[in-house]
This record gives C-alpha cells, structure tokens and sequence, in this order.
C-alpha cells in the first residue's frame, strides 16, 4: 500500500531501477518520505517447493510452529497449520504430491500432541471433543491476505489474518467454540468447560532411530 497509486504492485527493485537507485536506498527513501502509509510484504524463506516440500515431509521436522502472538506489527503467522494444509491441497492439485491430507493433519494434531507429551490429538471413544472443521475449498490465497484490527491494551493497529472460508466450526471440549456466520460462542473465555488443564506425561526416548537422518539439500 502506498499513497502514490502508480507504486502499488511493483517491487523495491523496480522501483530503483526507474529512480536510478540501489533498492535498498529506494525503500529507505520511500520509507522516510510515507513512513506508517507504506505497507509491503516479502518472501523471506521457502520459495522453493520441492526443498519446503521435503522439509514438510521430513519425521526430522515439525510444521506445528505458527509464532502466534510474537510480532504483532510483521510476521503474525498465526495461520500456519492452515498454510500447511493449503501446501498439501496445492501440491495434490497439481500433480505433485508430498503428502495424503491424512497424514498432514496428524502431523498437526497426535503427531505434536505425543512429541509434546499431552493427552489430546486423536479423535477417540470417550475422549474430549476438541475438532475443528476445515472446508478445504477454503484453503485459498485469502490465508496469505494481511489484514488489520486494533488492539485497545497497548493502543496500536496489530496484524491479523482472516480465514472465513477455511474453517467452518471450533469446538472445544465439545462446545461450539466458533462458527462461521455466528463468530465466537458468547462464553467463550468468559465461561469454564470449554477447555481444562492437560498434564504432561513421560514422552519416548527421541534418539531412536536418529542414525537414519537425511537432511534436506538445497
């Protein structure tokens, strides 16, 4: 975003080449002369499918990381388990797979609950209802959209991102936690029974098998 219309859609390179600047010096110049008015974004890692792919696919890796809540004015990946379902559709859809859906969600869910040690992560007989239900045509561009929402405690505009058309319904201890059209249950964080204390337990010996290591390459 930029008040002069005519920079909209092109990048810090082109925009030196037709000043006759490096494009470090033509960001600092535009940043000096806009300052909060300019907005852009960057691409500063996995650009390269096949390498993200085999990082994904990797038993060495663990995709459950979103950095919620760490940069509330840059990074704000807080949809990183919807990204990762989005790269698994992608790559389905056009013919180069790395990993089945199933896989990729038990990789989010039992896969990070056993490494972490805590009693949740399957769906069981008896077990808490904690679901939430994805519309994978939802799983579109509009997870890499920004977007912005105040944030009344420390008085600034906070980074955000909106996925209405990827997730369908949250439920948490079996409640309704969420549900599209109807936003937040009213007693959501107000309320107990939504959710309840999860002990950790004694996780197996994570050297097993650690001989059999195959890094990634670029």
């Amino acid at each position: 975003e930029c008040p002069d219309a005519s920079l909209v859609g092109k990048n810090f390179k082109q925009l030196g080449a037709a000043r006759g600047l490096d494009p470090v010096d033509a960001y600092f110049e535009l940043a000096c002369q806009y300052r909060e008015a300019l907005k852009w974004t960057t691409c500063y890692g996995n650009q390269r499918l096949p390498v993200m792919h085999a990082l994904l696919a990797s038993p060495w890796t663990q995709p459950g990381f979103a950095d919620s809540g760490a940069h509330l004015r840059s990074i704000a990946q807080y949809n990183f388990p919807l990204r990762f379902l989005k790269y698994v559709r992608d790559a389905e859809l056009a013919g180069t797979p790395f990993m089945d859906t199933g896989r990729a969600i038990h990789r989010l869910s039992g896969e990070l609950a056993d490494f972490i040690g805590v009693d949740a992560g399957y769906i069981r007989v008896g077990d808490r209802a904690d679901l939430v239900i994805v519309n994978p045509t939802g799983l579109t561009d509009e997870l890499d959209d920004i977007h912005e929402a105040p944030m009344e405690v420390l008085g600034l505009e906070r980074v955000v991102k909106r996925n209405d058309a990827a997730v369908d319904a949250t439920l948490i201890n079996g409640r309704i936690a969420y549900r599209r059209g109807c936003e937040f249950a009213e007693g959501l964080g107000k309320q107990q029974g939504f959710g309840s204390f999860l002990p950790g337990r004694d996780v197996a010996p994570r050297t097993v098998g650690a001989s059999g290591f195959k890094p990634a390459t670029a």
